[in-house]
Formats: C-alpha cells, sequence, structure tokens
C-alpha cells in the first residue's frame, strides 16, 4: 500500500476502537496528497463523532469509498459479505452501507492517514494498464456510486439521507462525463 499513515495513528486508532467497540464500523478521515499538494477528503468532520447510519452517510460525504480509511468489524463484515458485489468496483462501500443501516458508525475527524493520488491522466493511463481494464474504470465506478445511491432507501436510510447522498453522487456526473471523455482511448 502506498498510503501514509501518520504518527501515532495507530496508537489513535486503538483507542477510538476500545471506546467504541461494540460499533460495527469506524471511518478514519484522510488528506489526499498529490504530487505533495495536500487537501483534506470531503468528510469535514474534525472529531471523533458517533452517529446514527443516516448521521454518517450524510457527514462522512462518501468519503469512506477510500478503503485505507475503513475500519469495519469482522464479525459484521462476515455477516453481510455477499458475491452480489463482485465487480461493482467499491465492494467495500456497499457491504459498509449495509452494515450501518440501523446502526452507528463512528468518524475519527482528525486526518491519519495520507492517500497518495494521481492527477487524471496518470490515474486513467494507471487503470488502463490492468487486466481487467474491458470498460473504463472511472465511468463504470461512478455508475455503480449512483446505483448505490438509488438503492439506500431500500436499506431503511431516511428520505433525506437518500436525497442528500444521490444530490451528492449527481453533482458529479458532469465531471465524470468530462473526464471520460478527455481520457478514453476509443
Amino acid at each position: 500500500d502506498d498510503d501514509k499513515i501518520y504518527d501515532s495513528s495507530v496508537e489513535t486508532i486503538f483507542k477510538t476502537l476500545q471506546n467504541y467497540h461494540e460499533v460495527p464500523f469506524v471511518f478514519v478521515n484522510y488528506q489526499l496528497s498529490i504530487k505533495g499538494l495536500k487537501s483534506p477528503s470531503r468528510c469535514q468532520i474534525n472529531e471523533t463523532k458517533r452517529l446514527s447510519g443516516d448521521e454518517f452517510m450524510v457527514q462522512s460525504r462518501l468519503a469512506f469509498t477510500f478503503c485505507s480509511s475503513c475500519i469495519v468489524n469482522k464479525d459484521f463484515w462476515n455477516e453481510k459479505a455477499s458475491e452480489k458485489y463482485y465487480g461493482s468496483n467499491f465492494y467495500h462501500v456497499f457491504l459498509c452501507r449495509d452494515i450501518i443501516a440501523g446502526r452507528e458508525a463512528v468518524i475519527i475527524g482528525t486526518p491519519l492517514i495520507e492517500m497518495k493520488g494521481l492527477r487524471l491522466f496518470e490515474a486513467r493511463n494507471e487503470r488502463a494498464k490492468s487486466e481487467n481494464a474491458r470498460y473504463e474504470f472511472f465511468m463504470t465506478a461512478h455508475l455503480n456510486m449512483v446505483k448505490f445511491s438509488f438503492e439506500l432507501k431500500d436499506y431503511g436510510f431516511s428520505d433525506e439521507t437518500c436525497n442528500q447522498i444521490s444530490n451528492l453522487v449527481w453533482s458529479s456526473n458532469l465531471r465524470q462525463i468530462f473526464y471520460y471523455k478527455a481520457t478514453v482511448k476509443k
């Protein structure tokens, strides 16, 4: 993994897990680093908070799509694990949705991880080298997030949460289309 874990992160995470041992999902906030320039994740929470599944979904702003920021209780993971999410590009996001529906989650708001990112063309070129490059990865991933947002109601999330997450996902549609057109080879 190329993600950087900040000093004292493990200790902070361990203490949080001890304090919230009954909570099935913990999100660890992060910073994105592209060519040395750092920017915050979409999650604007800067403290440790225990939230309902609905509150978590809205307040995390889907920053938990970054897999390295997710800590899941293994028992809940095994209970919800499903082959139906294979190929979704976001297996962990679909599973986390299933796990926190009707439950609580914790956000560790202080960024404890640095995600190494690539610029647009670098990211697209890197993905194109993959063995599984049958489809344009990023567009497919985005369409799966649209599906994810429209299924929230089926998992018991409130109308308000469904609307906010759908709006968040749809707000990136135009950007995704432009990115796709700018980088697709065919």
